[in-house]
């Protein structure tokens, strides 16, 4: 083999090598197989950090079910933040995750109307030493159990913006 094939071999090997890492902070081992968030744009409203966390305990479980259809059995909660461009307030009329799962806020005062210029968080939860309630939303009536790496289906309709469908990334609840 003469010298420039020589050199030409070791190029395309060092080449190729170049882009494989090892060890606990390399970009190839925290890759994952759904987005972090998801996010969609309806009218006048921004729907961002959309999540679904598998079997995550809710803050304040609702002693009846909810007129939303809430059964009582959470199964997962569902964490956004919408943001209201427009110069009018827009409430939620809705919102479904997969294929019949329901979701009702944890908080019965919980308020799904964001006013213009402002944002309404879902998913913050209780801070510590806070008397304010938990934001949250637990979802329930799934017919098959949240499986974190996967995404889902969530459906949110508004009474100004219409509805906007998306798929959630599914992550497992912090601690399990």
């Amino acid at each position: 083999m003469g010298p420039i094939r020589t050199f030409v071999a070791a190029a395309v090997a060092a080449g190729s090598l170049a882009g494989c890492a090892a060890g606990l902070h390399d970009e190839t081992s925290s890759e994952r197989s759904t987005p972090y968030v998801a996010g969609a744009t309806v009218g006048d409203l921004k729907i961002r950090d959309v999540v679904v966390i598998a079997g995550a305990p809710t803050t304040a479980p609702a002693a009846t079910p909810s007129p939303v259809g809430d059964t009582g059995e959470t199964q997962g909660s569902l964490t956004l933040v919408i943001v209201n461009r427009g110069t009018s307030p827009d409430s939620i009329t809705g919102i479904q995750v997969g294929d019949g799962g329901s979701v009702a806020p944890t908080d019965p005062e919980a308020s799904g109307t964001v006013q213009p210029g402002e944002s309404l968080i879902f998913g913050a939860g209780a801070q510590p030493g806070s008397t304010a309630p938990a934001n949250d939303l637990s979802i329930s009536g799934l017919a098959a159990p949240l499986v974190p790496g996967t995404t889902v289906k969530v459906t949110l309709a508004f009474q100004n913006a219409g509805e906007v469908v998306l798929q959630a990334p599914v992550l497992s609840a912090p601690g399990s």
